[in-house]
């Protein structure tokens, strides 16, 4: 409806049609990498796999992926090309074909003992090593690298309680790490070598006295 008015206030009236349209393709923005499950695999079906968001200012109607359906494993570095499809409810498309890093960004797993008792030697040393403090087997589906304690070795000064941090290291970087309570006790008594025969003379009062490190 268009109205115009001159300056004597004569009015004319008139209609005509507008038409509103939506030509803005959604945007989407692509994730950097496609990580691989817990079992070290990944088969790419889902868009949400490969895209890291999408809008639209009318909304999102459609998005799927055409891929080789192929399934990758720790051994791969990069995916086949992937052909991404996604529509807006007005028919505005967003189309691309990438191909996306495939990696391992899974920590490896385990479990260590619920606590670590440990004594100190005649030496007035203890040690704790790797298998001491697990308590399950270290899994990483594509393979561990490394194992650390960061304190195995204990003395005298160590006496007590406290926590030991285990970090675990997988092929590809990924670090897991835990803690486990730990108690080292010092048991052993200090020895003692006595002589057999000690000559002690009394005195004028019939009183004897022998020292300590006379006998020792």
């Amino acid at each position: 409806h268009v109205e115009a008015q001159d300056l004597n206030g004569n009015i004319s009236v008139d209609t005509c049609w507008v038409l509103a349209q939506d030509i803005n393709a959604p945007q989407v923005t692509m994730k950097t990498h496609v990580a691989l499950d817990s079992t070290g695999q990944i088969t790419i079906t889902d868009p949400t796999q490969v895209i890291a968001s999408m809008t639209d200012n009318c909304g999102i109607d459609t998005a799927y992926v055409t891929t080789s359906s192929k399934t990758y494993y720790c051994t791969d570095s990069i995916s086949d090309p992937i052909s991404v499809h996604v529509a807006d409810v007005n028919g505005n498309q967003f189309m691309t074909t990438v191909t996306i890093p495939i990696k391992d960004d899974t920590a490896p797993y385990f479990t260590t003992k619920p606590y670590l008792l440990s004594f100190l030697d005649s030496t007035g040393n203890a040690s704790f090593t790797v298998a001491d403090i697990l308590d399950s087997v270290i899994f990483d589906a594509c393979g561990v690298a490394d194992t650390t304690l960061l304190q195995s070795s204990f003395s005298c000064n160590d006496v007590g309680f406290g926590y030991i941090s285990v970090q675990v290291t997988d092929v590809n970087g990924n670090v897991g790490t835990d803690s486990i309570y730990y108690q080292v006790h010092d048991t052993i008594p200090p020895p003692i070598v006595v002589q057999n025969h000690q000559l002690v003379e009394a005195t004028v009062t019939g009183i004897g006295r022998v020292n300590f490190f006379d006998v020792v």
